[in-house]
């Protein structure tokens, strides 16, 4: 049975996330071929290599915010500063500004993983758990849902309404997310900034410190989290390896951009279906009912074998099969799942070392796998790079699983 107070906070914090992705691919969509056009595309691997610092320094005020001023204030002081930041660096831009373009591609690749993992760090909060195992899915299909609906709309009106007209569509969503997850706080009430009935894992009562590097304070806190920061990293590291895998076999799989465009289009329309029957049908089916460590062990085994079968077979087939199986786990049972880890952890540990887990690690698995592709791509074959360096990051993967869910208990 699901309590109302769950449904309650579902029924406020599913179009928060809707609206935060909503905003977000507007902006993506209009700033990679706005960077690629002032830089050219061999950049991209360097702009990727600093996006871990400028979220690393996004992070500090948000420790000081949200431990001094509390989750509600830090919610509306992160939305209302980076709609102002995109909309700054969107006039900036669009005077001319190569340096404001720089910056906004940076920026946006940034805002999204704070203000995404706050809402995450309430969700987690505010559910049961059993409310949780029954809704993260739904959850995660709402954000889906507005990404969809944002590329819909970019698909059939961008050349009417131009690149700028749909930077200001994301400034507006992004305070709109501010606005419901407000309500969300106001319906729900606001979770207490320090968790005086829990230990954690080395029985030791957490006292939330803020400020600078506080996130790195309470990471260390709890050493399951720590191997977390890295299940985390490698699950990355091995999605940018599989993109790169299967750009290189489409590029010489087909003779004409038309079918490459095409091939591409219909390998991410099964990640949606996929992804969409996986955030549906099977979280809601699976979570309540499946240990969440065995699920987080589950999900990289599949992918080493995905892997595994790419790298004895390359092929464009089997790099397709492989990423379309990252992607469409990656945001439905992975992330749904993985969700429940932090239920019963201290306010730290969910809304700081949360924040530098599922941001900060996940742009430096994707930032240094480009990197480390970009310095070895001239020692080996690429097919050959890409497959190896996949199969490791799976199977790092695969091993951090186990201490990184060790000790979950849950939360009633």
């Amino acid at each position: 049975m699901l309590h109302s107070r769950d449904f309650r906070i579902f029924l406020f914090m599913a179009p928060a996330f809707a609206l935060v992705i909503f905003g977000y691919e507007f902006m993506r969509s209009t700033t990679i071929p706005l960077f690629t056009e002032a830089f050219g595309p061999a950049m991209l691997p360097l702009v990727q290599a600093l996006i871990p610092l400028c979220v690393f320094a996004l992070l500090q005020p948000y420790n000081i915010a949200v431990t001094r001023l509390g989750p509600k204030k830090t919610l509306l002081y992160s939305c209302l500063s980076a709609a102002a930041a995109l909309f700054a660096l969107r006039l900036w831009a669009s005077s001319g500004s190569r340096a404001a373009v720089f910056l906004l591609y940076m920026f946006r690749e940034s805002y999204i993983m704070i203000l995404v993992e706050q809402h995450w760090s309430y969700t987690n909060s505010m559910l049961s758990e059993g409310g949780a195992r029954k809704l993260n899915g739904f959850i995660a299909a709402s954000a889906t849902g507005g990404g969809i609906l944002s590329g819909l709309i970019i698909k059939n009106h961008a050349a009417a309404l131009g690149t700028w007209a749909l930077m200001d569509i994301a400034v507006v969503a992004t305070v709109a997310t501010c606005l419901v997850g407000l309500v969300a706080y106001k319906m729900n009430g606001e979770p207490a900034r320090a968790d005086m009935s829990q230990k954690n894992s080395d029985g030791v009562y957490p006292h939330v410190k803020g400020g600078l590097f506080g996130d790195i304070r309470e990471l260390g806190r709890e050493r399951r989290l720590v191997f977390l920061f890295f299940v985390v990293f490698f699950a990355q590291s091995l999605g940018t390896a599989l993109d790169l895998a299967f750009q290189g076999e489409c590029h010489g799989a087909f003779s004409t951009i038309a079918q490459k465009t095409a091939y591409i289009g219909g390998v991410y329309a099964n990640v949606n279906l996929i992804a969409t029957v996986t955030q549906l049908v099977l979280c809601p089916l699976v979570l309540p009912r499946v240990p969440v460590r065995a699920i987080q062990a589950f999900i990289p085994l599949i992918h080493v074998v995905m892997v595994g079968a790419y790298f004895i077979s390359p092929s464009l087939s089997t790099a397709a099969g492989a990423l379309i199986a990252f992607k469409s786990m990656d945001y439905s049972m992975f992330r749904a799942s993985k969700e429940l880890l932090y239920m019963p952890l201290s306010f730290g540990a969910r809304f700081m070392a949360k924040e530098l887990i599922d941001s900060l690690s996940y742009r430096l698995g994707r930032g240094g796998m480009s990197a480390l592709i970009f310095v070895l791509q001239t020692l080996a074959p690429a097919r050959i790079l890409n497959s190896v360096l996949a199969v490791v990051s799976a199977a790092a993967w695969l091993v951090l699983s186990i201490p990184a869910t060790a000790q979950h208990k849950k939360r009633r």
